[in-house]
């Protein structure tokens, strides 16, 4: 066997695809048969590759800031035969011109507020209510924040966990209205589903607003705490629907 830059397939394994963790499964059940799909950040490219071997998507653009990630997508792609049918993007975000026929983007393995900065630079996203499946690592307050107070609609927000940490993921869209919305909506999301991970992550904020309270002061002190006695009659209201 030639050898490569990288590990060649076994048969089968070209049959199944790469295999997909708990979060990146998270982002590619949601994603609907025949979109046209951009993934921002594609690291080492297994999402779109497993996206295109299950028939998903019609068209696949793979994106990266750093040239390495990038050829190590492209490894992947080629490794399961599918390098010809994505297109490739060494680029920092969407960029300000809108590709032909995307209707879906991907962006994943950020902080929320590099997501809203690559959000603002592509207002095509807005004006052809391009779909968004968004799974911030921090500053996640900020990002719901963002999209509540644009032109963005939130569907639902869903958790899952991998290991010790639990990630969410954000189905919104571009092309919606400004939207109300409280402190506690930021923290927790207004569209949370309530699945396996959600008492423990309603812990996890309490925990944050807790350490959050003994630097705050005045109005924003009162505004935190009521918070923590929400979250605290939520965590008992899960507690209740799960006995």
């Amino acid at each position: 066997m030639e050898r490569t830059g990288f590990l060649q397939p076994e048969r089968d394994e070209i049959r199944r695809g790469p295999a997909l963790t708990p979060r990146l499964k998270k982002l590619a059940d949601p994603v609907r048969e025949g979109s046209s799909v951009w993934d921002v950040g594609t690291d080492h490219g297994k999402l779109p590759v497993r996206l295109l071997l299950d028939g998903k998507v019609r068209r696949m653009v793979a994106s990266d800031i750093k040239e390495g990630p990038l050829e190590s997508a492209r490894a992947t792609a080629t490794s399961f035969g599918v390098e010809d049918r994505i297109e490739f993007r060494l680029c920092d975000g969407l960029g300000s011109e809108a590709p032909d026929l995307i209707d879906t983007v991907i962006i994943a393995g950020m902080g929320g507020e590099t997501m809203i900065d690559i959000l603002e630079n592509a207002r095509w996203v807005v004006d052809r209510k391009v779909r968004l499946l968004l799974q911030p690592m921090s500053a996640i307050p900020k990002l719901r924040s963002y999209l509540y107070s644009n032109s963005y609609t939130v569907f639902g927000e869903h958790l899952v966990r991998e290991r010790d940490k639990i990630y969410l993921c954000i189905d919104a869209s571009g092309g919606g209205s400004a939207e109300s919305y409280s402190f506690l909506d930021a923290r927790i999301g207004k569209y949370l589903t309530k699945g396996e991970p959600y008492r423990d992550y309603l812990r996890r904020e309490k925990m944050r607003l807790e350490k959050e309270l003994y630097g705050a002061d005045g109005d924003h002190k009162t505004i935190i705490r009521t918070a923590i006695g929400e979250i605290e009659d939520m965590i008992r209201g899960s507690v209740q629907v799960a006995e």
